[in-house]
């Protein structure tokens, strides 16, 4: 599920995930799920995929957690969103692909990375050579993904 950040938010217009910053001694999976609930106020039956660590120079290090809600919940559940968003929707990956430019920062560098876009791919049990664009490895990357790291 991505969100449509509001025209009055920091990077309005632009979709991305419920987050924010973590409270004082806060896990990372107890901040996102408390983020997710202040903005979508409750949360659907959710497995989780993966997760992934982003970083960004001066904005710092983010922790996305990939979940997936069975179908029969995609197709009946809606969320009330607080006013930091305007728009919702479940999405696929080719999807986001498509949209790379209507992105929130965060997920712009996770796919600016091709060894992002792959891990991201084997997540959701989707074959990365199917991805069109996806070019070779670089060796310079690290993503931490699922706990472990996996050098690029």
């Amino acid at each position: 599920m991505v969100l449509e950040r509001s025209q009055r938010t920091r990077n309005g217009g632009l979709w991305g995930l419920p987050g924010g910053r973590l409270e004082r001694g806060e896990a990372p999976h107890d901040g996102a799920r408390r983020e997710a609930v202040e903005e979508l106020r409750r949360l659907p039956p959710l497995e989780l995929l993966g997760r992934f660590s982003v970083r960004r120079a001066r904005a710092g290090r983010y922790e996305i957690f990939v979940c997936r809600a069975p179908s029969g919940i995609r197709a009946r559940w809606r969320p009330k969103l607080n006013g930091e968003h305007t728009e919702w929707r479940w999405v696929r990956l080719e999807w986001l692909l498509a949209e790379h430019k209507r992105l929130h920062p965060v997920l712009r560098t996770l796919f600016d990375k091709p060894d992002g876009l792959r891990a991201l791919s084997r997540v959701l049990n989707e074959r990365h050579a199917s991805i069109e664009g996806v070019p070779p490895r670089r060796r310079d990357q690290t993503l931490i993904i699922e706990g472990r790291t996996e050098a690029a």
